[in-house]
């Protein structure tokens, strides 16, 4: 029986390096979003309070900014599950037949748990 590929100690680092740099990319990203957000639901309130009507645009932005930033946050916490299993010793492996996802795949999407076969 041959030997199933594994992860060289150097592929491993270079994988640790690129999720850390997706995290820090998120974190900031998460931040930019909030902070737009709290601005977008500050200018809501207060056309409430001056009890003028609410401008579409900025109702769709809101909720557009909204869901950008639920999806980042679904990608941390993708990303630092990712940076969690790196070490152990089935990381790489596709989830449904098994096989090496490859460095090449897994280096473009860190977080992948399937081969591209499989996730098709």
């Amino acid at each position: 029986m041959a030997s199933r590929p594994r992860l060289t100690l150097r592929e491993r680092r270079a994988l640790r390096a690129h999720v850390l740099d997706e995290l820090i990319r998120l974190e900031e990203t998460a931040a930019q979003l909030g902070a737009s957000l709290a601005e977008l639901e500050l200018e809501l309130e207060l056309a409430d309070i001056a009890d003028s009507e609410r401008d579409p645009a900025l109702v769709a932005m809101r909720d557009h900014v909204g869901a950008l930033l639920r999806q980042t946050d679904a990608d941390r916490i993708d990303m630092r599950s990712t940076q969690d299993r790196i070490e152990a010793d089935d990381f790489g492996f596709c989830e449904v037949c098994h096989e090496f996802i490859g460095v090449d795949r897994l280096l473009v999407v860190p977080t992948a748990t399937r081969c591209t076969r499989c996730a098709t």
